[in-house]
């Protein structure tokens, strides 16, 4: 059985796959012995997302040159969620983070990932940002921003198993509305990192509701 050997860290060509492996194997297990197709799904995106990073053939740096970012400057890649509900929930703050990090660690380059349906409201809301974000759009332009990113910000879900792949390191936040805050006592899960849940410890920093 692999043992964990903070997969997510390292090469960038090794790290994702060290990670998929990692999930798969535990994956595989768990429904042997659970039969639990919840688990079978989370293995389902694990390999949607190794063959969407393999298919990007450009490198990072040339990434860089092609979205005119300084190479020597940090990249920080920001995902605000898919959902008009994420968007409104998350944007302010995760600007206000993205303007602590300028504060501590001087300038950077913020790249931020979207899909068409909140694309306007992301725009509208990233005017407030006091760093202006790039925006790209397509799988493969989002998948190389991760392989160029020195961290990222990300709202809860699917992606952060899509960062951990391209071995990038990230903290996740996620605010929910008052009447699924109300749900929140019944959930038992040890965290809502899905990446967190495949390596079975909790790796990547997550902030809920008023640690956001």
């Amino acid at each position: 059985f692999m043992p964990i050997a903070e997969p997510w860290k390292g090469d960038g060509d090794l790290a994702g796959p060290l990670f998929l492996c990692y999930g798969v194997a535990l994956l595989s297990i768990a429904i042997v012995v659970t039969s639990d197709w919840v688990l079978a799904a989370g293995m389902a995106l694990l390999w949607i997302a190794l063959i969407q990073l393999l298919d990007v053939k450009i490198t990072a740096r040339e990434w860089l040159a092609s979205a005119r970012l300084l190479p020597e400057r940090p990249v920080l890649v920001v995902l605000a969620g898919s959902r008009p509900s994420e968007v409104g929930a998350l944007m302010q703050p995760f600007g206000a983070r993205g303007e602590k990090l300028v504060e501590r660690a001087g300038p950077v380059s913020v790249v931020l990932p979207t899909v068409d349906s909140v694309k306007p409201m992301i725009i509208e809301r990233a005017k407030s940002w006091p760093v202006a974000p790039v925006l790209v759009s397509g799988e493969e332009d989002k998948f190389a921003a991760f392989r160029a990113a020195d961290v990222a910000l990300a709202a809860s879900g699917t992606v952060t198993l899509e960062l951990a792949v391209a071995g990038t390191p990230m903290v996740v936040a996620y605010l929910v509305d008052g009447v699924a805050k109300l749900l929140r006592p019944l959930v038992k899960v040890q965290s809502i990192v899905l990446a967190n849940l495949v390596l079975g410890r909790n790796v990547f920093p997550e902030f809920i509701q008023e640690r956001a």
